[in-house]
């Protein structure tokens, strides 16, 4: 019905903290408890949703700032080279995960992740699988908290914190806006990807995002499986 329109839409990235300040201080205040929930909720807006343009705004640029992904490097590195050039990844630095998924540290977790793809994933999205590896976890530490009695904790809605993050990091170091949206596809998806691989039903991901994409995608998540 809607192909023959031209569909486009235009992102406004706020930082959480900007949009919870300006709550906060205004007449009519959302609550908390529903401003996270729709904060957790938001989705970048992605390509494979039936967009022919796709446009960011809010954004100032980092010039020269740049995350160093063409060399392998170790943990050590990882750490001083990657994960302290912006403060949302710094924050994944030994984060304990508390989980029983993992056993590592989020970023050691996530170093092993990055290690992984970067040692056996040549194809030509090299780049955004390598970044992709690196934020995926990133709004972890924005979304941890445990039920009433669980000695585990939980992520809800991660996926879409770390890729408005991931966002937000690329986009400031001057990344073109498809390149950005094929990082935050891979990971507003990996959990999803994730529950293919364990058994979940893989028609209505495939579907959704194509052969080519689904490829991708469970590439990823054995990656992402492989790092506990």
């Amino acid at each position: 019905m809607f192909k023959r329109f031209y569909k486009e839409i235009v992102y406004f990235y706020c930082p959480y903290d900007v949009s919870y300040t300006r709550n906060f201080t205004r007449e009519r205040v959302v609550p908390e408890d529903v401003f996270d929930r729709m904060y957790k909720n938001a989705h970048v807006p992605s390509y494979l949703e039936g967009w022919d343009s796709v446009e960011g705004v809010g954004l100032d640029s980092f010039r020269g700032t740049n995350l160093n992904i063409n060399t392998l490097m170790s943990y050590d590195e990882f750490e001083e080279y990657v994960l302290h050039r912006f403060h949302e990844l710094y924050l994944m630095i030994d984060f304990p995960q508390d989980s029983k998924h993992h056993t590592l540290s989020l970023s050691r977790h996530t170093y092993y992740v990055y290690k992984d793809v970067f040692e056996s994933y040549y194809n030509v999205d090299r780049q955004a699988m390598i970044l992709a590896a690196i934020m995926h976890d990133i709004g972890k530490p924005y979304c941890k908290s445990f039920n009433e009695g669980d000695k585990y904790a939980h992520y809800y809605q991660h996926e879409n914190v770390s890729a408005q993050l991931a966002y937000r990091i690329l986009r400031m170091m001057d990344y073109e806006i498809k390149d950005t949206l094929m990082v935050t596809d891979i990971i507003q998806l990996h959990m999803w990807a994730l529950n293919v691989l364990n058994g979940g039903n893989s028609k209505k991901l495939k579907s959704y995002v194509g052969e080519d994409m689904f490829e991708k995608l469970m590439f990823f998540a054995k990656c992402d499986q492989n790092a506990k």
